[in-house]
C-alpha cells in the first residue's frame, strides 16, 4: 500500500472500491504514527511527508463517517446468537 494514495489520487485505482476496503486501516495506522508523523514533518520542515497517506486518511476518516457501514442496502442479515451477553452500559448524566 505504500504507493496507493498517489494512484487513489490520481485515479487509477478506483477511490470507492479502495475506501470500501481500506479505510478502517489507514485511518487506523494514520491515528498510531500521527505524532511521529508530526515530529519527522518539523524536523524536515516540510508538509510534504507522507502526503499522500495524509491524503488517504482524510478520504478513509471522511468514507467512514459517510458510510457507517457498508453492508448492501435491502440484503437480508444472518441473525447471530452471541452466547456471552454483553451487559448494558451505566447511564451517564
Amino acid at each position: 500500500m505504500k504507493n496507493s494514495g498517489i494512484l487513489v489520487k490520481n485515479g487509477i485505482i478506483d477511490k470507492a472500491l479502495f475506501l470500501d476496503r481500506y479505510s478502517f486501516i489507514i485511518a487506523q495506522n494514520w491515528n498510531l504514527l500521527e505524532r511521529y508523523t508530526a515530529y519527522t514533518r518539523a524536523a524536515a520542515v516540510s508538509d510534504s511527508i507522507w502526503e499522500n497517506f495524509e491524503y488517504l486518511a482524510v478520504l478513509s476518516q471522511d468514507w467512514m463517517r459517510e458510510h457507517p457501514s457498508t453492508y448492501p442496502n435491502g440484503i437480508r442479515r444472518l441473525q447471530l446468537h452471541n452466547p456471552w451477553p454483553v451487559p448494558p452500559l451505566p447511564a451517564t448524566s
